[in-house]
């Protein structure tokens, strides 16, 4: 079933949280001797994040799936057939084993192209509940695998829980090299604050609002996304702002004691598995589907996050559940001893060598 030479291709895009799960199976896969390939979309935001990875990346036409009137649906409506042509083109040539889908809307001609080509797909859904490229993708895969227990999947295919897969540099991080990065004295306790690969401006603002309450309590990391650094607030002692991490952010989550952040589904999956207590502010109904609400009960639920949502969000809201958190760290850091989710890389594997296996012979 390990034989050294066949392929597998991955896809998935839009956002860091439909690419940066692939990373363990590309990695488990080259360590078998497998070839990766993925295919993503042509700003080229997939190959940026996987230009460390053994996997070679594809470019191809995609349209953006809105559930809401844009006139831009007319135009993008004519990208996907394109799309599909060109990714059946990438295909025909690979002739991989499989496809692995973790969704966005890049995935969904990819996934097409596979079916017509009699290819087998697994589909990764990393929310509770399904977003609309992967509900349009269900009825191409054979498997539809998901992040959480429980979550509501309408689809033909059979349903499997693996949980979602975790890079492994996470589990290496190194406490003392995310404090000397971070520069925060010996005794004093981090809060890091993320909102998403993209940034998040709301919760950007609300931070920004209490600095000086904030760094009292805690050295905080403010991690703020591409162009949303403020260096008007340079000045303060204990606040350090950072774009965007990705080596070292292992690094910066083993010194954290605790994180605030939308409540996307990886990087909800990240915190449960490294223990950390978080705040969790959801993206709001009036920009979303709602999936993050759900996402964020879900944790609630467990005992690993307290929910502030985004209708309630400001400086002052924000401070109160942080000190909440801070002032009984030892209770929730102990509520999290029973929320570490399943080994994800190691079961998808499994599940992909079973339903290439038919291939490999």
């Amino acid at each position: 079933m390990r034989k050294a030479g066949s392929t597998l291709v991955f896809t998935g895009g839009g956002t860091a949280g439909h690419v940066l799960p692939v990373e363990p199976l590309i990695q488990r896969f080259a360590d078998l001797g497998w070839q990766n390939h993925f295919i993503g979309s042509k700003s080229g935001l997939e190959a940026r994040l996987l230009d460390s990875m053994p996997v070679v990346c594809h470019e191809i036409t995609c349209g953006k799936l809105r559930r809401y009137f844009s006139l831009e649906n007319f135009v993008d409506a004519l990208r996907v057939p394109v799309g599909v042509i060109e990714a059946w083109a990438i295909l025909r040539r690979l002739r991989p084993r499989l496809v692995f889908s973790k969704g966005g809307y890049v995935s969904f001609p990819v996934v097409v192209a596979a079916w017509l080509l009699g290819i087998p797909v697994i589909v990764h859904e990393s929310d509770r509940s399904a977003g609309l490229a992967n509900r349009m993708a269900f009825p191409f895969a054979q498997l539809v695998c998901t992040s959480f227990k429980g979550s509501v999947i309408n689809a033909r295919a059979r349903v499997e829980w693996t949980g979602m897969p975790l890079r492994r540099s996470l589990f290496e991080g190194d406490a003392e090299a995310g404090r000397r990065l971070i520069e925060v004295p010996p005794s004093k306790r981090v809060v890091v604050v993320v909102g998403g690969s993209l940034g998040s401006a709301t919760l950007n603002k609300a931070v920004r609002e209490v600095p000086f309450e904030l760094t009292q309590r805690a050295h905080v990391v403010h991690v703020c996304g591409a162009g949303q650094v403020d260096r008007s607030f340079d000045h303060v002692s204990g606040y350090k702002q950072f774009e965007y991490l990705k080596a070292s952010w292992g690094d910066v989550l083993a010194a954290a004691d605790l994180v605030v952040s939308r409540a996307g589904a990886t990087m909800l999956s990240e915190l449960m598995a490294l223990r950390i207590p978080s705040v969790l502010v959801p993206l709001g109904r009036a920009a979303s589907r709602g999936e993050q609400i759900e996402n964020a009960r879900y944790a609630e639920q467990a005992g690993a996050a307290r929910v502030l949502l985004e209708e309630a969000l400001t400086g002052e809201s924000l401070m109160r559940e942080v000190v909440a958190m801070l002032e009984n760290l030892d209770h929730w850091k102990s509520r999290l001893q029973d929320a570490r989710p399943p080994d994800a890389a190691a079961h998808i594997e499994r599940l992909i060598l079973q339903l290439a296996s038919a291939n490999i012979s």
